[in-house]
């Protein structure tokens, strides 16, 4: 009698399916269409959705943390699982200044473009800067003026800054990178020299210190061009 019934019912099936079965494909058919439509018009928004998932469960960046993504670059001031705000940051990527303008980027920029992210909850931080020179002056005169003033603006915090990295060090369990104030030299044209500039700063005296370093160097050489040095050895 079970046997009789499960077969009964398994013919029902099966004859309601082949007397429905142009209905059925066409009601999935349906469906189908309607969810690649759903899908169609709201991929963006799950985009931003994700991005922001993403953002949230990896700890990308904080409030405060200044970030860098397809050519935006600013402070991060407000962010929710669809869209991060930033107060832009420029002109250009070698400024430092507020424009005051805010960005409104979309989550979903998170998840397919590199990011780079400055954060200002670290103590001391590495910062590089370029400082631009015409071909015809003494490049290792100058070079060593632009050290001697790095140094001087930043000698104080080289030991500081040691200490910091040797303890980020044990923890994230990489090598530190020296502190020692840096200067090289660049011939990116026949024209022109870069001397690229890398010291040791707090997180939050980026743009001071860069300019207090170019100004001493600027002073020191105008200093001993009034001297009476020929302009060939400077």
């Amino acid at each position: 009698i079970v046997q009789i019934k499960n077969i009964s019912a398994l013919i029902l099936v099966l004859g309601m399916v082949l007397i429905w079965a142009t209905k059925l494909h066409a009601f999935a058919l349906s469906v189908v269409a309607i969810a690649a439509a759903l899908v169609i018009a709201t991929k963006e928004l799950l985009a931003c959705l994700l991005g922001g998932f993403l953002k949230v469960a990896t700890s990308m960046f904080k409030i405060g943390d200044r970030i860098e993504i397809l050519g935006n670059r600013g402070d991060v001031i407000s962010q929710n699982f669809f869209t991060t705000t930033i107060m832009e940051v420029g002109p250009g990527r070698l400024s430092h200044q507020y424009t005051g303008k805010k960005i409104i980027l979309p989550n979903s920029y998170f998840l397919l473009h590199p990011l780079s992210t400055d954060t200002r909850t670290d103590k001391f931080r590495l910062h590089t800067f370029t400082v631009t020179c015409p071909r015809e002056i003494n490049i290792l005169r100058h070079q060593k003026v632009l050290l001697e003033s790095a140094q001087k603006v930043c000698g104080e915090y080289e030991v500081l800054a040691k200490k910091y990295l040797k303890s980020v060090e044990k923890f994230e369990g990489i090598e530190a990178p020296s502190t020692a104030s840096r200067v090289h030299i660049s011939l990116n044209d026949h024209s022109s020299v870069d001397f690229v500039v890398r010291v040791p700063i707090p997180a939050l005296k980026s743009t001071n210190v860069e300019q207090e370093i170019v100004s001493t160097y600027l002073l020191k050489i105008g200093t001993e061009k009034s001297q009476g040095i020929e302009p060939e050895e400077l």
